[in-house]
């Protein structure tokens, strides 16, 4: 797994929270 793939993800799943 890509750590910058990651990243993103975790990104996204931020902005879903908010």
């Amino acid at each position: 797994m890509d750590l910058r793939n990651l990243n993103l993800l975790v990104i996204i799943h931020n902005q879903i929270n908010i």
